[in-house]
């Protein structure tokens, strides 16, 4: 069984925090602790993949090479696809193996759903109904999940441990990234949900429910001051539960990423904390880039001693400002959307800081067309369109802004100043699928000061074509097709559509490789046909949707004949040679050689002729002999029509008997004999006499005809005293005209 797939072994630094000092040396569940097993093996997998040692603490403002770090996953879930855990329905899922549109999900897809519905359910149950403190719910769970989990008693009865398999889908280490192992793993967590254990009793719910409505959470109520400068300051932390009588509750503090020192915070009363707030740089995500310095909002948590987190709000968030002076000078951190139709630009949103009277918004050093101030961290503005008067940053070579994107620097001007602009990198261009810390020196997203002037996409040319019956796509999906145009960036650029984009039943393909003026795409699957079949190919990019242009799927060939153009019968000798006419439809999408396909042997042909859609004229090739499929292949699939394909290679030479054992048998019938001879291979009929043999076969031997020199028989019913002649017909001489063997053997009925 499979569970929920959890990504990347360390939870990315946004999502991270630093463990408090007073737990480093207790086992909490999903802390990688340094010189750890589990924290050395983490290391190792990152090194494979280009990630520097003690990524955990590289990536956590004010994290030291001691300080452990929390960890994925918390928990887990039934995630196998083929169990049905998930059961959905699209008609774009119908297909020949699966015509009724159904489809299970797995992975995360599944366990992260099933998982919200049953912390529904819990926040609706009556053991939290009954606690006015979560009759709304219970609220954040996952520090509650490792309370419950840190009583042994709790967590049995919670959670069901998975102790068997790992999480080493792509084979890294065999099977050791990451075992599953008892309590809590990197494969599993704490394992998967158990609302109710045996018999009913309590489980997972109650122990929710009454972890919940314990009031141990601290609250934050106010900042004083809410504004900083971006070098950071002292600030009093306003609320309640941050202390214990005389002693502090307060285990730590963060400010967007950063932790706070414990010497850098003091727990005034159990309603305040006064405490320096590191510089705006160090609350940004790990990586983010220049010059970005902070200015902008930063969440600020209080932890407790027992492990309880604030929850985030609007009366604790910290404003951090550029200033000069003692004036704020703007600070762009965002603008969403993050680009637009180079002619007719819609409006977007600008965050950051220090916009109060704000003189000029410009994009590429153009003024905006308009704009408005909404409060000093956000401004509502119209690019003007694209002109040669916009500054692009330097883009790819060989591409302009009419086939490919403007990126423009957004900049705000007030009396004190203008906002500094941002380090803008070409976009990521060619090939998508590179996985890993990029290395190209590109952009994979815009930059925060980045506004992306983008043409009008346009699908140009497609790489199908009906005339090139190899370049058509393949309806059971998968062909990798190349497309031109203009706009398509993959910074801007959405999707692939195949077939209407209006329709639930459109197909978005697979994007691998991309440039502004070209990029390659996975045609998805289509209904099987017969004949070539055109869907619509379109785009979607943040300028809009393209009109689409058709992409030609080959369908599967059909054959209905298969016949020796001189004698116009379904057989011809197999030294191979004859000239052969086959008839059907979708001929002309034929693609690679013909096949004379036999359960032992498959003749190939490369050299054909395709005459019309519905005639190709071919020879046979050398096989052995054998009733064989005439089968015409297109990239989608080859033709398989028995008994209409059937042909008959056997080898040449008229058949000849020379003997017969037994030569003697009664007159009732019913004598088993074997027959000898030349070119017996492929035996039609058996005649004793002129009187058909009851039952005839060649004897066993590796080619399809069987044995070219035996064949076994049983005599019917004849006249006593009578000796008869041994005759045989093969397919050789039916298809020949020459009728029944010469023959030198007789066989005589006795009383």
């Amino acid at each position: 069984m499979k569970w929920s797939d959890v990504g990347r072994v360390v939870v990315p630094a946004s999502m991270s925090w630093a463990m408090p000092a007073w737990q480093q040396d207790a086992q909490v569940p999903g802390v990688v602790m340094p010189g750890s097993a589990d924290y050395a093996q983490a290391n190792a997998v990152e090194g494979q993949f280009g990630y520097p040692a003690g990524f955990c603490q590289a990536a956590l403002a004010g994290a030291t090479p001691s300080t452990p770090c929390r960890t994925v996953p918390d928990v887990s879930a039934q995630a196998d696809q083929f169990t049905g855990a998930v059961t959905i329905y699209s008609s774009s899922f119908a297909s020949p193996g699966n015509p009724t549109g159904w489809m299970t999900q797995g992975g995360t897809s599944s366990s992260a759903p099933t998982w919200a519905a049953l912390l529904a359910m819990i926040n609706v149950s009556p053991a939290c109904k009954a606690n006015t403190a979560t009759a709304s719910g219970v609220g954040f769970a996952s520090p509650l999940l490792y309370a419950v989990a840190s009583n042994p008693a709790a967590y049995k009865a919670s959670f069901n441990d998975i102790t068997v398999g790992n999480n080493d889908n792509y084979g890294l280490d065999n099977g050791q990234v990451y075992p599953a192992t008892t309590g809590y793993d990197l494969a599993s967590g704490l394992g998967s949900p158990q609302l109710t254990s045996a018999g009913g009793k309590a489980g997972l719910a109650f122990y929710l429910c009454g972890l919940g409505a314990q009031p141990s959470r601290p609250v934050v109520t106010g900042l004083s001051p809410a504004t900083l400068p971006t070098s950071g300051g002292t600030v009093t932390i306003s609320g309640n539960g941050f202390k214990t009588g005389s002693t502090s509750g307060v285990a730590g503090i963060q400010v967007g990423t950063a932790e706070v020192p414990p010497a850098h915070f003091t727990v005034t009363s159990a309603t305040s904390i006064t405490a320096t707030f590191p510089p705006a740089v160090d609350t940004l995500p790990p990586g983010s880039p220049a010059p970005l310095d902070g200015a902008g909002p930063a969440h600020v948590s209080v932890t407790a001693t027992n492990g309880e987190t604030s929850m985030p709000g609007a009366a604790s968030t910290v404003q951090y400002v550029d200033e000069s002076g003692s004036s704020p000078v703007p600070s762009v951190t965002g603008v969403a959307p993050f680009g637009g139709l180079e002619t007719a630009p819609a409006p977007v949103t600008i965050l950051g800081s220090g916009f109060t009277g704000a003189s000029a918004v410009t994009f590429g050093g153009v003024d905006a067309a308009s704009f408005k101030v909404v409060s000093p961290f956000e401004i509502k503005a119209t690019p003007a369109p694209y002109s040669a008067s916009t500054t692009c940053a330097p883009s790819v070579v060989g591409e302009t802004p009419t086939t490919d994107i403007c990126q423009a620097q957004v900049q705000v001007t007030n009396t004190h100043g203008t906002s500094a602009t941002g380090t803008i990198l070409p976009p990521l261009e060619g090939d998508l699928t590179q996985s890993g810390p990029p290395s190209c020196g590109c952009e994979t997203m815009p930059a925060p000061t980045e506004y992306d002037y983008v043409p009008a996409p346009a699908v140009t040319s497609v790489s199908t074509s009906a005339a090139d019956p190899a370049s058509l796509a393949s309806e059971n999906g998968s062909t990798l097709i190349t497309v031109n145009g203009t706009g398509f960036d993959i910074l801007t650029i959405d999707y692939a559509d195949f077939g209407d984009p209006a329709l639930e039943s459109s197909i978005d393909g697979s994007i691998s490789f991309a440039t502004g003026t070209e990029m390659q795409v996975t045609a998805p699957p289509q209904p099987l046909s017969t004949q070539p079949a055109a869907v619509p190919l379109s785009v979607n990019t943040l300028a809009g949707q393209s009109a689409g242009l058709p992409v030609t799927y080959a369908g599967v060939p059909v054959v209905t004949s298969a016949l020796n153009t001189a004698t116009h019968h379904n057989g011809a000798p197999d030294t191979g040679g004859t000239a052969i006419t086959i008839t059907g439809q979708g001929l002309s999408q034929a693609v690679g050689p013909l096949r004379f396909a036999s359960p032992s042997s498959t003749g190939t042909q490369y050299t054909y002729t395709v005459s019309s859609d519905t005639s190709i004229s071919a020879q046979t090739v050398q096989q052995n002999p054998a009733l064989v499929h005439v089968r015409v292949c297109s990239v989608t699939g080859c033709s398989h029509n028995p008994p209409a394909d059937d042909f008959y290679l056997y080898p040449p030479g008229n058949p000849t008997v020379t003997s017969v054992s037994p030569a003697s048998g009664p007159a009732a019938g019913g004598t088993k004999v074997t027959i000898h001879g030349q070119n017996l291979g492929c035996v039609t009929g058996v005649f004793f006499g002129t009187v058909a043999a009851e039952t005839f076969s060649n004897a066993h031997a590796l080619l399809d005809c069987g044995s070219t020199t035996v064949v076994n028989a049983t005599s019917p019913v004849g006249t006593a005293g009578t000796t008869v002649k041994m005759t045989i017909t093969t397919v050789e001489s039916d298809f020949s005209g020459s009728g029944p063997s010469k023959s030198t053997a007789s066989f005589t009925y006795t009383s």
